[in-house]
């Protein structure tokens, strides 16, 4: 009873987080799944609605009776939730005869689909769509960046703020702090920094006799990517900076001593013992960099939204653009799910390689 009564107590306390992270993170996969085979713009449910213009087209392509249409007006621009309640309307202002006759033609213009079944032709979709190629394109620029960018650095700052130089604590707190910072605040800031006319950027350019380099930065396709990018490196370096500044804990200083001992240098100590050590922690942390760059959504979306003219676009914010910007809720869920099997394939994909890497280590 008391092991019951313990389990009864933990399930309590894990409860609400478990179905949290089942609603938002679990329940979304398969639901993008089914969406994604139907036309859908997010709102709208099957109904039937006869407007002025259906009257029209089933007099001029129907050859209903003007009489007929005419009589049609009192349920015009009237949703009915079901065909039973349409029927039951149409049928309180036209005969048995005319409703026999003409019936089926008033359900066909009246029928408004809220989720079209198109089987795979969302995905016939994606794999045509060239801004959706565009949007892969800078994804794999962002991933690229990110790893030989962001990773380097990161382990550079890593070993700096773990060793013992003067400082060390205070450039840790100083460093970290964009971590802290909401990504809207940090695009924001950004924006005012690459700001054309008044930005910090430019106003540096024009105080060196740079000026003719002043440019509208999130404005040019040429470089409003690589502006992002930069943004990014900023914000997501102190992420893995303390990543492997807590790997670098985990080796022991025994073997420093002993290197120092044989007369190893503080660079050959770095590639024949910090690197070797850290072979886990940085697979693991490309593969979040990997992750995160195929889902990354929010500065981008501040920054630029996307463009000018696709020139930013990713997958994260063109899936959200079809979705809750073009109401195009199936097409969207077709992206959404894309980049899931993306992300999912290319994840394994490294993990696979790393569990390759220890069985060969351990069999040599």
């Amino acid at each position: 009873m008391k092991h019951r009564g313990n389990f009864l107590v933990a399930m309590a306390f894990i409860l609400p987080a478990l179905l949290i992270y089942l609603f938002y993170f679990i329940i979304p996969i398969p639901a993008s799944i089914y969406y994604s085979l139907f036309q859908w713009n997010g709102i709208t449910k099957t109904n039937y609605k006869l407007t002025p213009k259906d009257a029209a087209a089933l007099t001029s392509e129907q050859d209903l009776p003007a009489s007929l249409v005419e009589s049609l007006k009192p349920v015009l621009n009237k949703k009915f939730d079901s065909k039973k309640e349409f029927i039951s309307a149409v049928q309180t202002h036209v005969s048995a005869d005319q409703m026999g006759q003409y019936g089926e033609k008033i359900l066909a213009y009246a029928y408004n689909p809220g989720m079209k079944y198109l089987k795979f032709g969302n995905w016939e979709k994606l794999f045509k769509d060239p801004v959706l190629r565009l949007a892969l394109r800078n994804n794999i620029i962002l991933v690229i960046a990110s790893i030989i960018l962001q990773l380097p650095v990161g382990l550079l700052l890593g070993v700096f703020i773990s060793s013992s130089m003067k400082g060390t604590r205070l450039f840790k707190l100083v460093y970290f702090i964009p971590m802290m910072i909401a990504s809207v605040a940090i695009g924001i800031t950004w924006n005012y920094v690459y700001e054309p006319n008044f930005g910090m950027l430019n106003g540096i350019l024009r105080a060196v006799g740079l000026g003719k380099y002043a440019v509208g930065w999130l404005g040019d396709p040429r470089f409003a990517l690589a502006a992002v990018i930069i943004s990014t490196c900023w914000q997501f370096i102190p992420f893995y900076m303390v990543l492997f500044a807590a790997a670098l804990t985990g080796i022991p200083k025994e073997l420093y001593e002993a290197a120092c001992i044989d007369g190893a240098t503080g660079v050959q100590a770095f590639f024949k013992i910090t690197l070797p050590l850290l072979k886990n922690t940085i697979r693991m942390v490309c593969v979040l960099s990997l992750t995160g760059s195929l889902r990354f959504f929010d500065l981008l979306y501040v920054m630029t939204g996307g463009g000018p003219n696709h020139a930013s676009e990713l997958l994260a914010t063109y899936m959200y653009n079809k979705a809750f910007t073009s109401f195009e809720m199936g097409y969207g869920s077709t992206i959404a799910v894309f980049m899931f099997l993306l992300s999912f394939i290319l994840a394994i994909s490294v993990l696979s390689l790393r569990k390759k890497g220890d069985d060969e280590t351990a069999m040599a």
